[in-house]
């Protein structure tokens, strides 16, 4: 016995069993395949995998700064994908894929709505014809130039015969009458005007129940030709 306490029997098995268990191990290593390690690359995704506002505007960041005209469509993929982190290529592939088939869907159905137009537009025609078969002709409203000007004309004298009553007002306020004479005299003028139009408007005018007194504006002309 050694210093240990064990035998020489007893320790040339215990190194023989600790050898035969090191070569068994080596042996079943040798034999198994060596473990490959998953990372985030490896793991692909499909069409659905949902993109949010951010990637959605680095995408088209992405398609801007990368063009077809100059890249091929793998190189434009892997560049797209470097800049958004959580999307591997396939993921920037399939979406661009899906986005060019909405556009190219959308463009089909554009040829297919113009040639609806012209049907709708002929149904539109054909109703608008039917109403118009039942319908009665509408007769022509026609109106003279010179009845439009009298009418002008006689509302243009009456607004000014209301501006001359209100000066006469504040001349009688003020106490100063000799300023109203002249403004009787426009009432007057604007009066027989108005008179003239309506007679020319219409074939007969039934005369008017109160008449101007202006006999007192016809004694101060008279008064005034006087002095002069």
């Amino acid at each position: 016995m050694n210093h240990a306490g064990l035998s020489r029997d007893q320790l040339e098995k215990q190194y023989g069993a600790s050898s035969a268990s090191s070569q068994g191990s080596a042996a079943t290593s040798r034999m198994l395949p060596p473990q490959q390690k998953i990372s985030r690359s490896n793991v692909y995704s499909t069409a659905q995998a949902a993109w949010s506002p951010e990637e959605l505007h680095l995408l088209h960041k992405g398609l801007t700064e990368f063009p077809s005209e100059r890249y091929d469509n793998i190189t434009r993929y892997i560049k797209i994908a470097a800049t958004i982190p959580d999307k591997s290529i396939r993921d920037v592939a399939y979406k661009i894929r899906s986005m060019d088939k909405s556009v190219v869907g959308n463009n089909n159905q554009l040829p297919q709505q113009s040639h609806m137009l012209p049907a709708m537009a002929q149904v539109k025609r054909q109703k608008v014809e039917h109403n118009d078969h039942g319908m009665q002709p509408l007769i022509p409203l026609t109106i003279k130039k010179e009845t439009i000007s009298s009418e002008d004309s006689i509302k243009k004298s009456l607004q000014d015969n209301a501006n001359v009553i209100n000066s006469i007002r504040a001349n009688l306020a003020s106490g100063e009458l000799h300023h109203n004479f002249p403004l009787m005299a426009h009432f007057r003028d604007n009066c027989s005007v108005i008179l003239k139009k309506l007679s020319a408007m219409c074939s007969a005018v039934p005369p008017m129940s109160v008449q101007i007194d202006t006999s007192l504006l016809a004694a101060e002309c008279s008064n005034n030709q006087d002095n002069v």
